[in-house]
Formats: C-alpha cells, sequence, structure tokens
C-alpha cells in the first residue's frame, strides 16, 4: 500500500500556497517565535552576568607597612672631620655656599 502524499504534501506546502491568510498567520508565527528567542537570550544573559556578578570577589591588595624613616643626626663640622680618623679629608666651601667633603685615599707603594 502506497501512503497518500497528496495530503503530506498539502500540508507542508499549505503556507506557500495562494491563500493569504495562511501567509500572513505564518508570518506572526515566525515573528512571535523570533521575539521569543530574542526574550530567552536576554534572559540567559541577565543570569550569566548575575552569577558572575555574585561569584565576582575582587582581590585583596597586600597591605604596605609605612614606616618613618629613622632621623638622621646632623653633625658638627668638626664630629665630621673626625669621624673619618686617620684619613686625610678636607671640607671645602665654596664661594656659592655650598659644601663638599673631600676624602684622600692613600695607596701605599709596593
Amino acid at each position: 500500500m502506497k501512503p497518500d502524499t497528496s495530503t503530506l504534501l498539502d500540508e507542508l506546502t499549505a503556507a506557500r500556497g495562494d491563500n493569504a491568510g495562511n501567509l500572513i498567520a505564518a508570518l506572526h508565527v515566525h515573528r512571535r517565535r523570533r521575539a521569543q528567542h530574542r526574550a530567552l537570550g536576554a534572559v540567559a544573559l541577565v543570569i550569566a552576568l548575575s552569577a558572575g556578578a555574585l561569584h565576582y570577589k575582587p582581590r585583596e591588595k597586600p597591605a604596605i607597612a609605612v614606616i618613618d624613616p629613622p632621623r638622621s643626626t646632623v653633625l658638627t663640622k668638626k664630629e665630621l672631620l673626625d669621624s673619618f680618623g686617620d684619613q686625610s679629608v678636607a671640607l671645602v666651601t665654596w664661594p656659592d655656599g655650598r659644601q663638599q667633603l673631600y676624602a684622600i685615599s692613600h695607596r701605599r707603594a709596593r
């Protein structure tokens, strides 16, 4: 027995016929499905972003200890020169007021 293909063919191609009502109905179904897919995509995106936001934890920055530098002691000129012991040093004062300390190292001849 051969199945009746005329009814199956008519069902598959019903929207392609000359009937304008079927074409409009098919167009409405297509638009509705496309709108549903967009809505589902938007909902999925919102869920994914929400899950990501809930899962996100910012990294903790390491604590940095701030330590004041040790106070420097102010030496007098005599104390500065005496701190070098037997080494030859000279404290030069330039005409513009700057001071420079020169240390002379002695090399022994071999």
